[in-house]
């Protein structure tokens, strides 16, 4: 039989991807981390979040009219009109992948489709892969400055160490306008929680870390329909494998593996805090990684506050196969995207870092 031509590879690309993609297997070692934290979040049988827009923006209600105190019979009326909002910007970041062949390949040439079909589908994997990973590295990342590309701006860029505890975790470094192009110098209520740790004990970091889940949980006085005030921040505990396993000998210490006075306890091979898991993030853990990072972070991530979100119609947009232009027997598949991590109330976070 003869090879197949340039429109049946075509077909089979399409194919592979829509019906094949999950029917065969191999052993795929080339993922840098042991698991990825973002991705089950959000990308695990469930629809895409998206928004639509020239960027993402949110209402921030800053301040108060100023206008109530007491008052005697016939006082005069004291009227005053502030301006009580500000806008939170974030622009879209644009993230490309692909993967391309020539119909001339010699794994191609072939009436074998099983051998056809394998080499198409370890390149449309590897491409997914790629992606996975430049998100999950991105998303523990905070970009250097706001000049150049549109960045991904990752959890660090909104929950800023500081090692006075307090909420004075302030601007991101390399964004003198602020994170949300909202500065923290001018609304100091736009910060996160934050403090430095010596060590793993009930006394430190454990403490402290209680402590922000307190602090940071900010309800007001009345439900309005209007804000989400009176929901509970949905935490996510986040740091490195050494203080997972530090916390674990903590409670061996205790000789109580259920629950310590501190709130403390284990779940399995995790430790919890006041029943939520500690995870470890490999993207800080594993040395050589672009966003590992050696002081030890603690992250407390709000994830009614710290939303992922994707340009309606550029949520992982596959594309192709597609003519390369000058490159007439090439074809290239591409999945775009258009998305942004952005938090809406940064004082509902914290992160403790090791001094």
């Amino acid at each position: 039989m003869a090879a197949v031509n340039a429109d049946q590879l075509d077909d089979l690309v399409a194919l592979t991807f829509n019906t094949v993609l999950g029917r065969r297997t191999w052993t795929d070692i080339s993922l840098a981390n042991q698991h990825y934290t973002i991705s089950p979040r959000f990308f695990r049988g469930k629809k895409l979040p998206t928004d639509s827009g020239p960027r993402m923006e949110w209402k921030l209600q800053v301040r108060n009219q100023a206008n109530t105190r007491l008052t005697a019979l016939f006082d005069r009326d004291r009227l005053g009109i502030q301006n009580l909002m500000i806008t939170g910007k974030a622009d879209w970041a644009m993230v490309t992948t692909n993967y391309s062949y020539d119909v001339g390949e010699p794994d191609f040439q072939s009436d074998d489709q099983a051998k056809i079909v394998d080499s198409l589908l370890t390149r449309e994997h590897s491409m997914y892969n790629e992606w996975f990973e430049f998100l999950e590295s991105k998303l523990w990342s905070s970009p250097a400055t706001s000049t150049g590309l549109h960045d991904i701006l990752g959890i660090p860029h909104w929950i800023v160490k500081n090692a006075t505890v307090g909420f004075n975790g302030g601007n991101p470094s390399g964004w003198s306008s602020g994170a949300g192009e909202v500065s923290s110098t001018t609304y100091d209520k736009w910060r996160n929680r934050s403090g430095a740790y010596v060590g793993v004990t009930r006394d430190d970091l454990i403490t402290k870390v209680l402590n922000s889940m307190d602090f940071c949980n900010f309800r007001p006085p009345h439900a309005y329909p209007q804000t989400n005030g009176g929901m509970d921040p949905a935490y996510a505990l986040y740091t490195t494998h050494v203080i997972v396993e530090q916390l674990l000998r903590y409670l061996d210490s205790k000789n109580d593996n259920i629950r310590d006075a501190a709130g403390v306890a284990a779940s399995g091979t995790a430790p919890m805090l006041r029943g939520t898991p500690v995870e470890w993030v490999p993207e800080l853990s594993n040395a050589g990684q672009a966003a590992v990072d050696t002081s030890n972070p603690f992250y407390g991530v709000d994830w009614n506050s710290m939303k992922l979100r994707f340009l309606r119609g550029k949520e992982m947009n596959r594309q192709g196969p597609l003519p390369v232009a000058g490159q007439r027997n090439v074809r290239a598949v591409h999945v775009e995207s258009s998305l942004q991590l952005v938090c809406t109330n940064r004082r509902t976070n914290f992160v403790h870092h090791q001094a």
